[in-house]
């Protein structure tokens, strides 16, 4: 099949009165305005994205070692960047059938009532629930994953920044049209996600941009993978004057970290080199992702996802290059001496899942109208962590204190990590998957009822793990004012 063959239901955000597409609406792909034509509705969730019709991969290497791959890497992996790979071991059982179904928007029509994953549940009942119809262990019964929403502030305040220096080497140019060299400080990954409360049972991470890019890290170093899990090997610094970009060439020496620095000398980083949610480059803040009119992810930030190089070399010629052979450092285009880590980074992240999600849930649903399909999570510099995690579930009722009446559609929120809900006709509440934290240093919350034409009111709880709390309010009629 040729690039117009690509099937790429790709993550689409819906503001007021525009619509953009993902950066990957591209190469000839045309089935995104598809979907959202046959489900309008749906636009902008997590069914509005690749993972639709495509699947990742898990498969074990000749080490023995599993190794797991996004949406993404699997089918940049089997089809390629150039789309001269088969696209048909990238579909799901989903994208199969849409496909043999003409890949219109009746198509969709034609195969709501299969089910296309064997889970017992037709593919119109999945997709009205937000579930995707290609995967069998995503299905309506299950309850959306703890989840926790964090603002850059919050980070910094309950975890200690991680400075290094390094290569950023791109295979075919990246967002910069060279490799350089840059400073960038963030939190070490590890220490992130044992701050989040990550259970022992968990395999690694999927870090997610709102414009469809995905990439899987394991928890601990396999093969020829990034990992989470400890530092990368220590590299060393490359200097050559025909790669500079001040003479023409493919490498930007110009950030401050490279003042003093000799070809052939250590990189010596405290810490080690690590797996970094940056937020900072050269001392200045990451740019806010966006979207240009060209469909183009704009920016690195709030936050990016920095994986050194696991084989430290050269920043070597561009793929892209007239003569991508020539010396010095020749394109190194089976990685067999230095490895392209930017193409493993991951900009404008908004979303990190830990895998595998507990039995009995899915994804947290990140991308949503109230969200602005993800990238509001960008603007407010926030970031939602989901998955495999320490958590409580949070249970009650609001009545009016004067006739001990239900209070229906009273707000229950607490003052961080995002969680809100509305009181049912019977004042009935229930905040699932709040995440405690990490044992022995639970997060404390302040739980919030507060209703039209009464005072709010306020408690403090420290969930634990499988807790399964039960607080009720009573408010008084009157005004905070």
């Amino acid at each position: 099949m040729g690039k117009s063959a690509k099937i790429f239901i790709i993550a689409a955000m819906l503001g007021l009165n525009t619509v953009a597409w993902g950066a990957y609406h591209h190469m000839g792909e045309k089935d995104a305005p598809k979907f959202q034509q046959a489900y309008p509705d749906k636009a902008g969730t997590k069914l509005d994205d690749c993972a639709l019709c495509h699947k990742g991969n898990t498969y074990k290497a000749k080490s023995g070692n599993v190794v797991t791959e996004s949406v993404c890497q699997c089918c940049h992996g089997a089809y390629g960047y150039d789309g001269k790979g088969d696209i048909n071991k990238t579909l799901n059982p989903y994208g199969v059938d849409y496909r043999a179904a003409g890949r219109s928007v009746k198509a969709f029509a034609a195969i709501e009532k299969k089910d296309s994953d064997n889970d017992t549940y037709s593919n119109r009942a999945e997709i009205k629930a937000v579930r995707y119809p290609g995967d069998k262990l995503d299905t309506p019964a299950k309850m959306q994953a703890p989840h926790i929403v964090l603002s850059l502030g919050e980070l910094q305040s309950i975890l200690t920044p991680h400075e290094q220096f390094m290569l950023m080497n791109n295979s075919r140019g990246g967002e910069t049209g060279f490799d350089y060299y840059v400073t960038y400080t963030g939190f070490i990954m590890q220490d992130l996600l044992a701050a989040a409360g990550m259970r022992s049972e968990a395999t690694g991470i999927t870090v997610m941009a709102p414009d469809g890019f995905c990439y899987s890290f394991d928890r601990a170093s396999k093969d020829a993978h990034c990992f989470i899990e400890g530092a990368y090997p220590q590299a060393q610094y490359f200097y050559d004057p025909v790669a500079d970009k001040a003479n023409g060439g493919w490498v930007d020496y110009s950030a401050p970290g490279c003042t003093g620095r000799k070809n052939g000398q250590l990189i010596t980083v405290d810490n080690g080199l690590r797996l970094l949610l940056a937020y900072k480059a050269n001392g200045a803040y990451l740019d806010t992702a966006i979207q240009d009119a060209h469909n183009r992810l704009v920016g690195e930030g709030p936050f990016r996802v920095v994986p050194p190089q696991l084989k430290p070399g050269y920043p070597d010629r561009k793929a892209t290059e007239s003569n991508p052979g020539a010396e010095p450092w020749p394109y190194d285009a089976n990685e067999q001496s230095t490895d392209h880590n930017a193409g493993f980074s991951a900009r404008g992240i908004a979303a990190i899942r830990i895998d595998p999600l507990p039995e009995g849930t899915t994804e947290f649903d990140w991308r949503n109208n109230q969200t602005d399909a993800g990238w509001r999570f960008l603007r407010d510099k926030k970031i939602v962590i989901f998955g495999n995690m320490r958590s409580s579930t949070i249970k009650g009722r609001v009545n009016d204190m004067s006739t001990q009446k239900p209070l229906a559609r009273a707000l229950v929120s607490t003052d961080k990590g995002g969680y809100l809900t509305l009181t049912d006709e019977k004042g009935f509440f229930m905040l699932p998957g709040v995440v405690a934290g990490p044992e022995g240093r639970e997060f404390n919350y302040t739980l919030t009822a507060s209703a039209s034409g009464h005072t709010h009111k306020s408690v403090q709880i420290k969930p634990g793990d499988g807790d399964n709390a039960t607080i009720n309010f009573t408010l008084l009629r009157g005004s905070d004012n």
